[in-house]
């Protein structure tokens, strides 16, 4: 018959199996002293602060995380970056001033040529269409264009004598411009070269006749506008056929 062992009566002595003798006994102050220096850290209220900001934080590492690999380092600008982009937006400006200035050149010559073009036509469809009616409004219409030696040579053009020997053969006159353009434009100067179809008629003529004028026009821009400098008739009428 087996007899169980007695426990030692040595308090503070574990025994195998059972549990310590005094699970009870509050500990002594040799006891706390052990523990510290057994490694653990005596109870402080900032580590419990701390504890309870890494809670919320998201855990014990409050650096920065990347989700799917290490938290990356932010590039920094090369030194030579700024200077370039500078000089970039610099040499884009230079190039919108100079096409915006080169195509307000280009609009503004362009007007020009609208404007001494129409000129031009207005004084060659007054100089070539009258009839023994309106032959005195128009002559005096046409000494508004006149200017420089073309002023001066008025009479010769629109003087009396010329009038009333229009007048005294019934002359009538119809033209046409077949084309016209602007052969040069410097500054306030320009030449225009046209070519007009006439055809007149008097009471000298059994039926009417037909003729082709090529004109140049030296022209002048004064403050009351454009005008006729001179008037430049390059080739010798030369009557065709009557038109039927």
């Amino acid at each position: 018959m087996n007899e169980q062992a007695e426990p030692p009566s040595e308090p503070g002595v574990a025994v195998v199996g059972g549990l310590p003798a005094d699970t009870e006994a509050e500990p002594t102050a040799s006891g706390a002293q052990a523990g510290t220096a057994a490694g653990r850290a005596p109870f402080r209220p900032l580590d419990l602060l701390s504890s309870v900001r890494r809670l919320f934080s998201g855990g014990g590492d409050e650096r920065p995380r990347t989700v799917g690999g290490p938290a990356q380092r932010r590039r920094s600008t090369p030194p030579w970056l700024v200077p370039f982009l500078l000089i970039l937006t610099a040499l884009s400006l230079v190039a919108a001033i100079g096409f915006a200035l080169a195509w307000s050149n280009l609009r503004s010559q362009q007007d020009t040529k609208t404007t001494v073009t129409r000129v031009a036509k207005d004084f060659l469809l007054s100089l070539t269409n009258f009839t023994p009616t309106n032959l005195d409004s128009r002559l005096s219409n046409l000494s508004t264009y006149a200017t420089g030696d073309f002023a001066k040579q008025e009479n010769q053009f629109f003087g009396t004598s010329i009038r009333q020997a229009l007048q005294k053969v019934q002359a009538s006159s119809r033209g046409q411009i077949r084309y016209i353009f602007v052969q040069t434009l410097n500054g306030n100067q320009a030449t225009v070269y046209a070519w007009v179809d006439q055809t007149f008629i008097n009471n000298k003529l059994t039926s009417p006749q037909t003729d082709v004028l090529q004109v140049s026009l030296a022209m002048f821009d004064r403050p009351t506008g454009w005008k006729i400098g001179s008037v430049s008739v390059l080739n010798s009428p030369n009557p065709t056929s009557p038109t039927p």
